[in-house]
């Protein structure tokens, strides 16, 4: 990378909390996606929610996002991470955003809940739209991020295709819905299997 990263986008899920494992379990009694018993993480290999869409009645699709609702509040981020990323964001005059698959009312009352809603200067969910693409695109015309001085970080296949298709560059995470031989069928710059690494990585981009 010839120009340095300002600018660091977080998916939500599964790499800023730990929230894979109660995901599926809602999925599991709210929704009749055909993956419901097979790997979860099928859902994951494109846009999660285009395959929602598609593949679920609109009932039970609703159903699945207000149980959702009501259980990710209960998810709290943790908080030793965001103490180092608020410190490594201070010390390099970054800019931090979110673009999630969800709500963005569910994200930001976790944050509010541990009282982190300060590190973020926007948060892009569900609500504003299904594609992650034009999420990048909006951070694009707001606060003229681009995919020279900007790099993303999630833990799914079908993220890093999305970003792959506006040529964001992507940091895959093992520790979220896919393992590392997945993620790198979308050819991330890198795939990490914990915050240790990643920061060490970002420490040279910066």
């Amino acid at each position: 990378m010839n120009q340095k990263i300002k600018n660091i986008i977080f998916d939500w899920d599964g790499v800023l909390v730990d929230s894979i494992d109660k995901m599926c379990e809602v999925n599991a009694d709210t929704t009749s996606f055909k993956t419901k018993n097979e790997d979860y993480g099928n859902i994951f290999l494109g846009n999660s929610i285009s395959y929602g869409e598609k593949n679920t009645d609109k009932k039970e699709l609703n159903s699945f996002w207000k149980n959702w609702s009501i259980e990710s509040q209960k998810i709290f981020p943790d908080k030793n991470i965001y103490k180092k990323l608020q410190d490594f964001k201070k010390k390099n005059n970054l800019k931090f955003f979110i673009i999630s698959s969800n709500l963005e009312e569910n994200i930001l009352m976790s944050l509010k809940n541990a009282d982190l809603e300060d590190i973020f200067e926007e948060v892009l969910g569900k609500d504003t739209h299904s594609l992650k693409t034009e999420k990048f695109k909006i951070l694009e015309n707001k606060f003229n991020t681009n995919s020279k001085n900007s790099i993303f970080i999630t833990d799914s296949l079908g993220d890093i295709k999305e970003a792959n298709e506006v040529s964001y560059k992507s940091i895959g995470v093992t520790f979220g819905v896919h393992k590392k031989e997945i993620l790198e069928e979308g050819n991330p710059e890198k795939v990490f299997d914990s915050w240790d690494e990643i920061f060490n990585y970002l420490e040279k981009i910066v």
